[in-house]
């Protein structure tokens, strides 16, 4: 049988597991939104200017690595009360984008 120490640990980094990914998920479906708004504002270009690049693509992409950064970053901040799911997550990224 299992000691207490070890279930307690696995419990604890699958939570966090857990609150990672909905962070991620939640960064990326708040990216997906405000990037779509920034299509239309033709601003994609400009992002993707950050590395050299002006393909809307390359901007889109870049604009989603930094949507899953946010994501984590809101992960840290608030993921002991808000980030307990991937739905929960996905609902916050959400949120974040058409905030």
């Amino acid at each position: 049988m299992a000691s207490a120490p070890a279930l307690t640990h696995s419990s604890i980094s699958s939570g966090l597991g857990k609150r990672v990914l909905a962070g991620a998920a939640g960064g990326l479906a708040g990216g997906i939104v405000f990037g779509m708004l920034m299509a239309m504002m033709g601003m994609l270009a400009m992002i993707a200017s950050m590395v050299g690049s002006s393909s809307a693509v390359v901007g889109f992409g870049v604009h989603l690595m930094i949507s899953v950064l946010i994501g984590l970053g809101l992960t840290v901040l608030f993921g002991n009360r808000l980030l307990t799911g991937y739905r929960r997550g996905a609902l916050v990224g959400l949120g974040y984008g058409i905030i």
